[in-house]
């Protein structure tokens, strides 16, 4: 990861790009192991796996970045930690739903896919009739120049019940200075 691995300070990415299939495959195989979460992606000149946000924490944990400003940015992403909440608890029955459920606002938006990934039509079509059936609600698709278009529940009384019979966390806490000292004296060479 210091030679071919990448930092990003504005997007708040850590990925490694390789024309190396095998090298890709293995790193991917090591990151499921150790319950790193990432993306595979086919590019045009080679192979990019991507750490999502969510295993930051772990990334740096098990590998982390000698390379000093690469390192600096990783410190950087664990001081500031995660922007979005994941789906910790429901109360009751249909977990599966709620975990496509994000309420923003005084709207719930409905998530398909954690990674931004292309989602099959036929799987958001019966997604959406198994949430649109099971709570009532009406679900308002909103067009994207994406892979996939949005969704919202327009609806207050339904956002509250989201908020009432869910709880959404950050996937780890921001870290404070001492943990941070504790990963960078780990990652010194």
């Amino acid at each position: 990861m210091d030679t071919d691995g990448f930092a990003r300070e504005q997007a708040k990415q850590i990925s490694v790009k390789s024309n190396s299939f095998f090298l890709i495959n293995q790193f991917e195989d090591f990151c499921n192991k150790n319950n790193i979460n990432t993306i595979k992606r086919k590019e045009k000149n080679g192979f990019t796996l991507r750490i999502l946000t969510g295993s930051f924490l772990k990334y740096s944990e098990l590998i982390g970045f000698c390379h000093p400003r690469k390192k600096e940015i990783l410190l950087n992403y664990l001081r500031e930690g995660p922007k979005y909440k994941v789906l910790k608890k429901t109360n009751g029955e249909n977990h599966k739903l709620f975990k496509h459920l994000k309420p923003y606002k005084e709207n719930v938006y409905v998530s398909f896919s954690k990674n931004n990934m292309k989602t099959n039509p036929k799987e958001i079509q019966e997604l959406l009739a198994e949430i649109s059936i099971t709570f009532e609600v009406k679900i308002t698709k909103i067009k994207r120049n994406r892979y996939n278009d949005h969704y919202y529940i327009c609806s207050k009384e339904f956002t509250n019940f989201v908020k009432n019979n869910a709880i959404y966390d950050l996937p780890w806490q921001p870290l404070n200075n001492n943990e941070i000292n504790l990963i960078s004296e780990r990652l010194i060479l």
